[in-house]
């Protein structure tokens, strides 16, 4: 075999394992991704044939290889924004788990422009959260499927005392979280250098508000 036959031969293969990467993790480097399209069609990051996705409010955005993850981010923030219940921490090396003294004492808000309200256990908790471009939505399909990189910042709280209460505790790990989590079952917050999780139910909503 002469040494251009070599060549082609070479190129044929990394041509292969091209092609073999972007089909199993997308051009992004990440998890292959599908968007649900309007029209029933499915935008497909390996493909690239664009589409038209239309959200709840009736705006229309197109999509391309170039906004997926804009897409997928924006979906995320409107799927984490709810009212969320703290059930309780969970640490690692043997440190006590804590939990609200009482169900519905600690109830977080996070809104789709990235700011949080939290009622604690004596006092009022605002500040911002940012999700990270490497979040994954789910399917149009399944609402509550979403995971990435996540973090709390600008976290202030009014002054009132209350013995016993667990307002610092919390206030401190959210400003730990680097991660998150959400789940039909919940909504898990991961702690820097494997810390702990913080968990949080979905906290139910009266019919008709």
């Amino acid at each position: 075999m002469n040494k251009k036959k070599i060549i082609y031969a070479i190129a044929a293969v990394a041509v292969i394992a091209i092609i073999a990467l972007v089909w199993t993790k997308g051009p992004f480097g990440g998890p292959k991704v599908e968007v649900g399209c309007e029209d029933g069609a499915v935008f497909n990051t390996n493909t690239g044939t664009p589409c038209v996705v239309t959200d709840e409010n009736g705006a229309t955005t197109t999509v391309s290889s170039l906004n997926t993850k804009e897409i997928q981010v924006s979906s995320a923030y409107s799927r984490i924004s709810s009212e969320w219940a703290w059930k309780g921490t969970e640490y690692k090396a043997g440190l006590a788990p804590s939990k609200p003294a009482s169900k519905g004492q600690f109830s977080m808000v996070l809104n789709p422009d990235g700011k949080v309200v939290i009622a604690g256990d004596c006092n009022s908790i605002n500040g911002s959260f940012e999700l990270g471009e490497d979040t994954v939505s789910g399917p149009e399909t399944i609402d509550e499927l979403a995971l990435g990189k996540m973090k709390f910042s600008e976290l202030a709280s009014t002054k009132k005392y209350c013995a016993k209460s667990l307002e610092q505790s919390f206030v401190a790990d959210l400003g730990k979280v680097v991660s998150y989590e959400m789940r039909p079952s919940g909504l898990a917050l991961v702690l820097a250098n494997g810390q702990g999780v913080m968990s949080f139910e979905r906290e139910a909503t009266t019919e008709g508000q």
